[in-house]
């Protein structure tokens, strides 16, 4: 891929990531896990920064995990991928 093509790709993802950032934070979701014991309760302020309340830490970690790849699923793909050599697959080169 050429060096415009790539900087494009990257706007563009960019572009759509920002479009997201407010509906992501607008939802109110209850969801039933497998793997929690007690509730937990994931509350975003208006700033879209996550408070997790959890009776016990097990229930926090797993909270927090899901938290975490909930907002940054492409950046650990793109993490996995560069550890096992296949980033190009998804990048072209």
């Amino acid at each position: 891929m050429t060096r415009f093509a790539l900087r494009s790709l990257g706007v563009a993802v960019g572009l759509v990531l920002v479009a997201q950032v407010p509906l992501a934070y607008a939802e109110a979701d209850t969801l039933r896990m497998a793997g929690l014991s007690k509730p937990v309760e994931i509350i975003r302020d208006r700033w879209g920064i996550p408070h997790i309340y959890a009776r016990n830490e097990a229930d926090l970690f797993f909270a927090q995990g899901y938290n975490a790849a909930r907002d940054r699923l492409f950046q650990f793909e793109i993490w996995r991928r560069q550890a096992t050599g296949t980033t190009a697959e998804i990048l072209g080169r």
